[in-house]
């Protein structure tokens, strides 16, 4: 999900000023529904005119390791070699 904010007209939105150091307050119930947490990094987006501000997402341990090894055989086959060189006591590539 993303919070969007927009220069245009607010009527019917929700205004929070920004202070001298460049923070702001985003209100409660926007927080609550979007899991913004104490703590939870965000990120902002300049699309079109507009700052959309999202929660980042964490990725996965592994995810930094996507598309690193180039695997001449299939995973399962790749896995299975893993399996049997360590049952072999041989050391991984």
């Amino acid at each position: 999900m993303s919070l969007y904010y927009h220069t245009g007209n607010t009527e019917g939105g929700i205004v929070s000023k920004i202070t001298r150091k460049g923070q702001i307050t985003i209100p409660e119930n926007i927080r609550e529904s979007f899991g913004l947490l104490p703590g939870c990094d965000v990120e902002f987006i300049v699309e079109k005119g507009k700052v959309v501000i999202r929660r980042e997402v964490k990725s996965g341990k592994l995810d930094k390791w996507q598309g690193v090894i180039d695997l001449e055989a299939e995973v399962d086959e790749f896995v299975e070699s893993l399996r049997s060189a360590k049952s072999k006591g041989k050391k991984r590539a």
